[in-house]
């Protein structure tokens, strides 16, 4: 199978700074190219030595054997997807995937400007530091890489290649459709981002503010780590995959009004801390396997539609 000899990382924030980080690192004979508008960003990788070379726009010929990762927000996503279009046309060695924490706007608007070049992706992995000066080499390590790619490029030399890149940077990799992957991400990344979101939001809006927080522990501590996020780019999360959040977040409000009338009530709460237990085993059981081997298919298959 032939490898990537080439690689543009577009955007060199937190994720793309980690990618390239992580290429140099696991990869050291491929050509690493960051594209980043901000001259700081690009500054700062070449200060790292960790890519060949940067500039602040693709060129207008890519090299052969290629993989373009576009790691920027959603909204820059869509945007370069469409100006890659002219680019890869006619091209049977040039791959297109990103990192985007939302799969369907990417995937339609790949399926219209990038239709035999483009895999979704989305690595679980992040902090809730943002830019190059946050990004480490090791922010994949052992993590699971989200892959979606269209029915076209299913079983596909393009898939395996793309697979075979991510298992080099020590990363297991599953295959869902986009909706799938939308909704899945609503529970496990993007509520908690606006939990994290309105309970500090309530720590604001409290007289009590300061002193809460003078009082906090380390439950506090563990609640509000992602308030720390970057705004734009959650923004852009919310709003793409709204539909589903929504359904969430009503979930939510009606668990929120169930406990509320249930705070006095022993045998209910015993029984809902059984369940949460069971949850944090069967968490942390996960969590295991993947730090033991990240190359494990842990999930073997998620239902399209709820139960």
């Amino acid at each position: 199978m032939q490898k990537f000899e080439n690689i543009f990382i577009v955007g060199l924030g937190l994720m793309g700074g980690s990618l390239v980080r992580a290429i140099h690192k696991n990869l050291p004979n491929v050509s690493v190219i960051g594209i980043d508008e901000n001259a700081n960003a690009r500054a700062a990788a070449q200060k790292a030595g960790v890519a060949a070379e940067t500039f602040p726009h693709l060129p207008q010929t890519l090299p052969s054997n290629c993989l373009v990762v576009l790691a920027c927000h959603i909204d820059g996503v869509l945007k370069t997807i469409e100006q890659l279009a002219p680019l890869v046309e006619g091209r049977e060695d040039v791959l297109v995937t990103d990192l985007s924490s939302v799969k369907r706007p990417i995937m339609d608007a790949a399926a219209e400007y990038l239709p035999a070049h483009f895999i979704g992706g989305h690595p679980m992995a992040g902090r809730e530091t943002h830019g190059f000066d946050s990004s480490v080499e090791t922010l994949f390590e052992g993590k699971l890489f989200i892959i979606t790619p269209p029915s076209s490029l299913k079983n596909t030399p393009a898939l395996e290649q793309l697979s075979a890149f991510i298992k080099a940077l020590n990363m297991g990799t599953l295959v869902l459709d986009a909706p799938t992957h939308d909704r899945v991400m609503a529970y496990v990344s993007h509520f908690p981002h606006v939990y994290a979101l309105l309970i500090t939001k309530l720590l604001h809006d409290s007289p009590d503010g300061e002193n809460l927080l003078r009082c906090h522990g380390g439950g506090l501590a563990d609640q509000i780590r992602l308030a720390g996020s970057n705004a734009t780019m959650w923004n852009q999360v919310f709003e793409h995959n709204k539909d589903n959040l929504q359904e969430v977040l009503e979930g939510f409000a009606s668990l929120l009004v169930r406990a509320n009338g249930h705070l006095d009530d022993n045998t209910t709460m015993t029984r809902w801390w059984d369940q949460a237990n069971h949850v944090h085993e069967k968490f942390a059981d996960f969590r295991r396997q993947m730090a033991y081997d990240p190359f494990a298919p842990f999930i073997e298959e998620i239902p399209d539609e709820k139960n």
